[in-house]
C-alpha cells in the first residue's frame, strides 16, 4: 500500500494500480484500500473512466459504509461519467454535510453541474472560499472560429495534472460570451477534495466551448491548445480558443 501510494504521488498511475492490486488481493474487504485501488484504476485507464471492477468495489464500499467520504465521492464521479447525473447528485448530497466547510465548498461546483444536467433545481448558494494560490486565466476567442459561437454555448476552463491524466483538478463553467474572459482558478474550483489544485507543482490548463453543455469533449466543440504552467499564486496565462474539436 505504501508503494502504491508513493506511485500515486509520483503520478505513475499504472504502477500504482498494479501495486494496489497486490495489496487488495491480501486485504480484499478493506474499504479504504478498495477506494484507493478504484481511484488508481480510473487514472490508469486510457479513457480516464472507472472500469467495471472499480465500480463494483466502490458500490461495495458505499453499501457497507454509507457515509464513507471517498467512496461516496468517487462513486458520484463514476455516475456522472456514466451519464447518470441524478445519482451523482444524490451521492454527493449525502457526502456534503460530512465535509469540513472548505472541502464542501470545493465539491459544490461539481454537485451544481450534476444537478443541472439532471434537470434539478440548484442548491442554495454559499459564498465561495478561495484557498491557496489563485491562477489568473484569460480566455480569448480567435477570429477564425468566432462565427461558430452560438447562444447557449458553455465555456469550461480546466486545470489537470501536468501529464493530462485523470479528471480535472479544478474547473470553471460559465456562459460562452463576452470574450476575452478573465477568471481565477483556485482550490474553491477543485473537483476532488482529495486532490486540490494547490497540491500540484504544475498544471495543464485548457479551455473549451461546449455546444452541448457537457464537460466531455464532443465533435464541433471549440477548444484551445493545452498549456502547462507552474502552480504559484498570481500566475497568469492566456488561452486562445482557435480550433474545432474533430
Amino acid at each position: 500500500m505504501l508503494l502504491a501510494r508513493s506511485r500515486m504521488a509520483q503520478q505513475q498511475w499504472v504502477k500504482a494500480r498494479d501495486a494496489f492490486a497486490k495489496a487488495q488481493a491480501l486485504l480484499p474487504d478493506e474499504p479504504d484500500l478498495m477506494v484507493e485501488y478504484a481511484d488508481a484504476m480510473m487514472r490508469a485507464a486510457p479513457d480516464g473512466r472507472f472500469p467495471p471492477e472499480a465500480v463494483a468495489m466502490l458500490e461495495k464500499v458505499v453499501a457497507g459504509q454509507p457515509n464513507h467520504q471517498r467512496g461516496l465521492f468517487y462513486l458520484g464521479a463514476q455516475r456522472l461519467q456514466a451519464g447518470e447525473p441524478a445519482q451523482a447528485a444524490e451521492l454527493w448530497e449525502r457526502l456534503l454535510p460530512t465535509l469540513d466547510p472548505r472541502t464542501a465548498q470545493a465539491l459544490r461546483p461539481q454537485l451544481a453541474m450534476a444537478r443541472e444536467q439532471a434537470g434539478l433545481p440548484p442548491l442554495e448558494e454559499t459564498p465561495a472560499v478561495a484557498t491557496g494560490p489563485v491562477l489568473e486565466v484569460t480566455v480569448e476567442l480567435a477570429p477564425a472560429v468566432a462565427a461558430q459561437l452560438a447562444d447557449g454555448d458553455t465555456l469550461f476552463v480546466f486545470a489537470r495534472t501536468a501529464d493530462g491524466a485523470g479528471p480535472p483538478v479544478a474547473v470553471k463553467r460559465l456562459p460562452a460570451r463576452d470574450f476575452p474572459v478573465t477568471l481565477g482558478l483556485s482550490d474553491a474550483d477543485s473537483l476532488m477534495p482529495t486532490q486540490k489544485l494547490s497540491t500540484q507543482p504544475q498544471v495543464q490548463l485548457m479551455a473549451r466551448v461546449s455546444k452541448s453543455g457537457d464537460a466531455a469533449a464532443a465533435a464541433g466543440d471549440l477548444e484551445a491548445e493545452a498549456q502547462v504552467i507552474e502552480m504559484r499564486d498570481g500566475a497568469k496565462i492566456t488561452l486562445s480558443i482557435d480550433r474545432v474539436h474533430p
